[in-house]
């Protein structure tokens, strides 16, 4: 998946949730330059107990127009860098997986 900074002129925080063991998602906490894209892998582990529809959580916040003396799992801890939640977005992404194998049920 990519997430594109669309500002022209600030630094973007930005984290994915997600909650679920089947799914796993690296970086989960990231910065997006000015203007760029950013990559998210975005693994899921078939378990025949698992759903087969997930929900990331997209949040994301300016963090100015130069890039933050700190990484990105820092800027996520609280205080959140002194930055209100007004200022924050969020969105929320579907995503539906079907198996390539689906085990036969023996009847």
């Amino acid at each position: 998946m990519y997430i594109q900074n669309t500002r022209s002129c600030y630094w973007m925080a930005v984290r994915v949730i997600v909650y679920s063991v089947c799914m796993k998602v690296f970086p989960q906490k990231f910065l997006v330059p000015p203007a760029r894209k950013a990559a998210v892998d975005i693994s899921i582990v078939w378990i025949p107990t698992c759903p087969r529809q997930y929900n990331l959580i997209v949040q994301w916040f300016p963090v100015g127009s130069d890039c933050p003396p700190c990484n990105s799992e820092l800027i996520w801890k609280k205080p959140y860098r002194k930055i209100s939640k007004k200022r924050w977005s969020q969105r929320i992404v579907c995503v539906y997986f079907e198996p390539d194998y689906l085990p036969s049920k023996k009847g």
